[in-house]
């Protein structure tokens, strides 16, 4: 059984929350970054089976299915390349959000004891950014690219790769945590690996940190919900920010 994106499906406005069965979570990556959104965001938390590794459609293999690369001390940046602009670091995140949104949303004045008030005030707030995001069509349609986490999980002969598990980063930015939410991710994610790769792995396999891995997601923001706002639902109730993104490339390196 595999667990899902841990903020799932998203409806904004009352629509009908989207059903996608994801790749395996890793664990840790879900309770501790729940987020707060109420009338305005749906949060709905599914479970599904882990779809059959002999019986990836053609999109899935070329998305899904990449080979697991080296950096050899490079940064993850070198692996983005035109017309993808990377997200990577906090300053990337701070200079985006500061083209497309403009300003700093004014977390104090949002937030309320009040969960109704909470809710209606982001609602509002998500609206009127939705309408000035409108006039920034460049930039909101910029091929951007992100990193979350991911974790070799078993080996698939059929493929000479291993499976993945994922979960988000989040990234703590001076507009608050930055928390991407990609859409479409493919079910059937593996890691093609070299014979020299494979034996690395297995021979380390009782150490947790030789199956860590990053995961370059590359794509678009989706148009009409492309940036929510909320609020984390832990004991901090920090502010949170959550690009939507389309996915349409993916590439695995070695952390």
């Amino acid at each position: 059984m595999a667990n899902l994106d841990p903020i799932g499906s998203i409806s904004v406005g009352g629509g009908k929350p989207q059903q996608q069965i994801h790749p395996p979570l890793i664990p840790g990556h879900s309770a501790n970054h729940a987020i707060q959104v109420i009338l305005t965001m749906t949060i709905v938390c599914l479970l599904g089976a882990l779809p059959s590794v002999s019986h990836a459609s053609n999109n899935e293999s070329t998305i899904g299915i990449q080979s697991l690369q080296d950096l050899h001390g490079r940064p993850p940046s070198t692996l983005v390349s035109l017309p993808y602009h990377p997200l990577l670091t906090a300053q990337e995140l701070e200079g985006y959000l500061s083209q497309l949104e403009g300003t700093i949303p004014p977390w104090h004045q949002l937030s309320s004891q009040d969960i109704n008030k909470q809710s209606e005030r982001l609602l509002q707030f998500n609206r009127q950014r939705d309408e000035q995001r409108e006039q920034k069509h460049s930039i909101a349609h910029q091929p951007i690219a992100f990193v979350w986490a991911g974790e070799l999980r078993e080996y698939n002969e059929e493929y000479q790769g291993f499976q993945i598990a994922l979960g988000p980063e989040i990234m703590p930015t001076a507009w608050g945590l930055v928390r991407f939410k990609p859409r479409d991710i493919p079910n059937f994610m593996i890691a093609t690996v070299s014979p020299e790769q494979k034996a690395s792995i297995l021979n380390n396999s009782q150490a947790p940190a030789s199956k860590d891995i990053g995961i370059l997601f590359m794509g678009t923001l989706v148009e009409g919900e492309s940036i929510m706002y909320a609020f984390s639902h832990d004991g901090d109730h920090e502010g949170m920010i959550l690009p939507v993104v389309n996915i349409t490339a993916i590439k695995y390196f070695i952390k």
